[in-house]
């Protein structure tokens, strides 16, 4: 199988982070973390990454800002996943779907790795 050369993720729950990051390694050779949407970009100011995974409630910047600031930076080439299980009405409604593969519902790994699956095999 495949494999992404990099996959960034990005939880503000630090045992979230761990756990995946360990379950991620089986797609990607280096998965990188960021606690927040800021600390992400920092992340993408250093390395490129083949797919990005987020959550959506996090501070000081959240998944939509995140988002919104990774299209600012025309980063719309790299896969972009929310792994939620938080997410608001009123936060999904300010996310540009069209630049979303998917939004996955925590915990479930299984479909998180279904959609990593149909992106790894586009």
């Amino acid at each position: 199988m495949a494999k992404f050369k990099s996959i960034l993720l990005v939880d503000d729950e630090k045992e979230v982070l761990e756990v995946l990051k360990e379950l991620l390694e089986e797609y990607s050779d280096d998965v990188l973390t960021a606690l927040n949407g800021q600390q992400a970009l920092e992340v993408l100011d250093r390395a490129r990454v083949e797919c990005i995974i987020s959550d959506i409630n996090m501070a000081p910047i959240n998944g939509p800002e995140f988002l919104k600031r990774v299209i600012e930076r025309n980063l719309t080439d790299i896969p972009f996943l929310f792994y939620t299980a938080h997410g608001t009405e009123e936060q999904l409604r300010s996310i540009d779907l069209s630049k979303v593969k998917a939004i996955v519902r925590k915990p479930s790994f299984a479909n998180l790795e279904k959609e990593l699956l149909k992106i790894m095999d586009a």
